[in-house]
């Protein structure tokens, strides 16, 4: 039992579990563990065509198709669907087995699009449960801003996130906004960047003329620096003071940009 879980990286969702962030259901008869076991093991005889006929399965599949149908009844939910179960949703809802909560399903839209955009992250499928643990909490702030662009997009997108046209509604919106907002993103942080290298450029040529200058020169790259200059060198120190006070601004509106956390993710995991 243990081999199959390590091979399956259950393990992984432990610092997860223990944060609250996700919560494996139990069925009887056992207990969480034995339910985890069941269900990779259904998985890799499924790959090899084979059902697998222990006494969980069909309590696995009864409490799976009850719980879905609850939670899309409530419309509450942050619902993940991938490519099989979409479409046994969408068959489930087109009989009438499953009834999703009336108006749009807001919520399970925008957890799907969501979903869809990072997964055109080349390095996001590779990350680790504890690296996204972690890139959530360094970018909590974008990550507001980014819930709010899903909230937006999922608008946009006119099928229910189980149908089969949803995909084609994401590829939409990445090629037409977000795509675009990430390079436009990449590009202002370049000239970001470049900044204060211009600005220490101005001075570089002076710094044999000004001893001192080459001395609180590059203090005055910190955030926090705090400097006292006197004469001519306070007035060279002028460009990068200035050129430090606009990267700072500017990199504070760019970390606040609807894409930041999709192009800030990504960058953290390559």
């Amino acid at each position: 039992m243990q081999k199959i879980t390590d091979e399956a990286g259950i393990g992984q969702l432990s610092r997860a579990r223990k944060q609250g962030l996700i919560q494996i259901e139990n069925v009887d008869p056992g207990d969480v563990m034995d339910l985890l076991v069941s269900c990779i093991a259904s998985a890799k005889l499924a790959q090899s065509g084979i059902r697998n006929e222990d006494g969980h399965t069909d309590r696995i599949v009864e409490t799976f198709v009850d719980k879905l149908s609850k939670y899309l009844s409530s419309g509450r939910e942050y619902l993940i669907f991938d490519e099989p179960i979409a479409e046994l949703t969408e068959a489930a809802v087109r009989e009438g087995v499953f009834v999703p909560a009336k108006g749009p399903a807001g919520m399970c839209a925008q957890a799907m699009a969501a979903s869809g955009l990072m997964s055109r992250l080349p390095t996001f499928p590779t990350a680790t449960v504890d690296e996204i643990i972690d890139i959530r909490s360094e970018l909590a702030p974008s990550l507001t801003q980014f819930r709010s662009a899903m909230a937006r997009a999922s608008k946009s997108i006119g099928s229910a996130p189980w149908e089969h046209d949803f995909a084609d509604g994401v590829h939409n919106e990445w090629v037409e906004t977000v795509l675009p907002s990430i390079e436009a993103i990449k590009a202002s942080v370049t000239d970001n960047s470049s900044l204060l290298s211009r600005a220490t450029g101005i001075v570089g040529a002076t710094n044999k003329a000004i001893p001192g200058l080459a001395v609180f020169g590059p203090a005055l790259l910190s955030h926090h620096a705090s400097i006292a200059a006197v004469g001519g060198a306070a007035a060279l120190a002028a460009p990068i003071m200035q050129a430090i006070y606009d990267r700072n601004k500017v990199g504070n509106e760019i970390r606040m940009k609807p894409f930041y956390f999709l192009y800030a993710a990504a960058e953290a995991l390559h």
